[in-house]
């Protein structure tokens, strides 16, 4: 039973090892994922297998255990503590000892896990194989020699099959005139036609440009989501922290305190003649672990925020067409295939790449690095040339 969960855990890593994205994106699909279940693990351990309250009482009553009092406030409603003690300030108001922070990480992970498999959907429905792929960047990474070429040859192969599942079948106006064709006034609905809609060259682009922006408002959706889980500001915690280090007043900073570490807890039993009321003073040493972990993920939040709007702009600039055929034209240099006897088949084989593909490989050069992401692009401008007609020979054969 082990040995499967533990294989089972396995093919999941490594399927989130493999996400055809560029490196902002893993960063927050590996790293910020990683961290939070570390973080789930050391709150979770301490939470069972730990003390993550201890109570006191003056008068404990007969026959209650020390670990039934800490056990009945641990989990006792919020509203009957009406007492709040952090440092030095007391302020009546309802507690919580926050015993669910654990499922708050485990809710964000799943936010964040979204968009990643959101984007496989994508590139399944768009005709890319990605197990294929998949083990095809795992085999050209691993081997030498003739096997890895062959390897690069049927990565090449399978953009040229989805270059040509993609091809633009009509020109501008007759792909208008087509749409407005199929154009279907149904009552009070108008319904486009579909078919191809996922065939077009720039859906995929248009699509990762969507998970980019997916990335950013989940980042911001979690700040939210974090704040109404934990009931106070988490959307500015960080501030105050930010100011203290400012003022060089770094001693202030082990008595900034969001989660409460000390509280009173009612204690309540029925007996003959009334009710037995006790009061207990608790104190929380878990809330220093989920006041160390949330504030260090809200800086990291931050990070990943910024980052994933530079990534967002970054990939707006490498789409530009000027930007492509500088990244083409760069890997076709680097690998002797830019010849001044060929400048019109280059020119021609940058300027029919369509958007889609270019960005494919920009990705394949994320997952295989530079070197042999520019063998592919070589691969492909082969057979680009091996076919090519120049446009005065295809003028020429047109001509009566």
């Amino acid at each position: 039973m082990i040995h499967i969960l533990l294989e089972i855990l396995r093919s999941k890593l490594s399927s989130m090892s493999f996400g055809m994205d560029d490196r902002i994106d893993r960063l927050i699909r590996k790293t910020t994922i990683s961290m939070m279940i570390f973080g789930a693990l050391i709150i979770g351990s301490n939470r069972y297998f730990g003390s993550p309250i201890s109570c006191a009482t003056t008068e404990l009553p007969h026959g209650i255990s020390q670990h039934w009092v800490d056990t009945f406030c641990w989990i006792t409603d919020k509203k009957v503590a009406p007492i709040q003690i952090i440092g030095n300030n007391y302020s009546r108001m309802s507690t919580s000892y926050y015993q669910f922070t654990v499922e708050t990480l485990i809710l964000v992970i799943i936010v964040l896990s979204f968009p990643h498999y959101i984007w496989h959907a994508i590139l399944g429905k768009s005709g890319y194989k990605l197990k294929n792929i998949a083990s095809l960047i795992s085999a050209t990474k691993q081997t030498v020699g003739s096997q890895r070429m062959t390897n690069i040859k049927e990565l090449a192969c399978h953009i040229q099959i989805t270059r040509h599942y993609h091809r633009l079948h009509w020109t501008f106006d007759e792909d208008l005139q087509r749409r407005l064709s199929h154009l279907k006034l149904s009552k009070c609905f108008i319904q486009f036609h579909r078919k191809f809609w996922y065939q077009n060259r720039y859906f995929i682009p248009l699509m990762y440009i969507f998970i980019k922006i997916y990335y950013i408002m989940s980042i911001l959706a979690i700040f939210f989501l974090l704040e109404y889980c934990l009931g106070f500001k988490y959307v500015f915690l960080g501030l105050p922290i930010i100011g203290k280090i400012k003022s060089k007043n770094t001693s202030a900073l082990l008595d900034e305190s969001f989660f409460p570490q000390r509280t009173w807890c009612l204690i309540s039993r029925q007996k003959l003649g009334g009710i037995d009321e006790t009061w207990a003073d608790c104190v929380l040493p878990i809330n220093v672990l989920n006041n160390t972990v949330f504030s260090l993920l809200w800086f990291w939040l931050v990070f990943i925020l910024l980052m994933s709007i530079c990534g967002l702009f970054q990939t707006l600039y490498n789409m530009l067409p000027f930007s492509a055929r500088s990244s083409l034209g760069h890997h076709l240099r680097a690998h002797d295939l830019y010849d001044m006897k060929d400048n019109a088949v280059v020119h021609d084989f940058i300027c029919k790449c369509p958007p889609d593909i270019i960005l494919m490989l920009r990705l394949y050069e994320v997952e295989l690095g530079n070197t042999l992401a520019g063998q592919v692009i070589g691969q492909l401008f082969m057979a680009f040339k091996k076919n090519y007609v120049s446009r005065e020979d295809s003028v020429a054969i047109e001509l009566p």
